[in-house]
């Protein structure tokens, strides 16, 4: 289990990003981004992604927003409002 671990965080970390969906998981691999640097610098890049419009602009703005998260130890805010706990 710890050799799985170590593998995963040196060569396939984007597994691991919170509420990384199933498809975006998929979308991420077919660009080619396997670690977290990879999919920082791919969702910075404004010419790779019109070139590759795999993802949807939701889902650019909140995997941007959760790799930040974990690569500079930031939080961005994605609306002024929240929602309520438990959702209705």
């Amino acid at each position: 289990m710890e050799t799985c671990l170590r593998q995963a965080l040196s060569t396939d970390d984007i597994m691991l990003l919170p509420d990384l969906t199933p498809g975006e998981h998929l979308k991420l691999r077919t660009l080619g981004c396997h670690t977290l640097p990879q999919a920082a610098h791919w969702l910075q890049d404004e010419a790779a992604r019109a070139q590759q419009p795999i993802l949807t602009p939701p889902q650019v703005t909140s995997l941007r927003a959760r790799i930040r998260a974990l690569t500079e130890n930031r939080l961005e805010v994605l609306t002024d409002t929240t929602s309520l706990y438990p959702a209705n």
